[in-house]
């Protein structure tokens, strides 16, 4: 007596993934019509887990605006034809600067740089620019007329290259 017959098809294991350029096509094309946010980061993960952070020139970013724009991407991506999760999130207080419009909004305020080579820098954030940016620190000095060491502000320039994170210093 023969047993039941069972086919096995073996299909080569494809990981399809949601490209990252069509998502931040998306992206600037809805973007497109508000000058003051932008696109910090978007990310694909193995199993189109779609990550996209946004930030705003302004202070924050409002949860209706952040709803819009998870709506505005289910609608240019058919879950039927691919599925994916999405996190959309706006850039807070708490995020690494990373771009350079990120860090002009940040002028005149209290920022710590972690350095690659290890050191830390604590200051206020005076002026960026593509390449880099200049905080002033307090150096301890004894100056000429000085009886003992004192703070004094000492501008500090760093290029993107040479800091491993930025955040902005949260004083409570």
């Amino acid at each position: 007596m023969r047993g039941p017959l069972s086919l096995l098809i073996l299909f080569p294991y494809t990981d399809l993934m949601i490209d990252v350029k069509d998502i931040q096509s998306a992206l600037e094309e809805y973007l497109s019509e508000r000058d003051d946010l932008y696109i910090v980061a978007v990310d694909v993960r193995t199993g189109n887990l779609i990550s996209i952070t946004i930030d705003s020139d302004h202070d924050s970013i409002s949860l209706d605006t952040i709803t819009a724009l998870s709506h505005y991407i289910e609608e240019r991506f058919d879950r039927d034809v691919e599925d994916y999760e999405l996190t959309v999130t706006s850039a807070g207080l708490t995020s690494p600067l990373r771009l350079p419009r990120q860090y002009r909004k940040y002028i005149g305020e209290p920022i710590i740089a972690t350095l690659r080579n290890g050191g830390i820098e604590k200051g206020t954030l005076v002026a960026s620019d593509e390449e880099g940016f200049e905080m002033e620190v307090i150096r301890m000095e004894k100056r000429e007329g000085d009886k003992r060491r004192k703070g004094y502000p000492t501008p500090l320039h760093l290029t993107y290259d040479e800091v491993k994170s930025v955040v902005y210093d949260l004083k409570f």
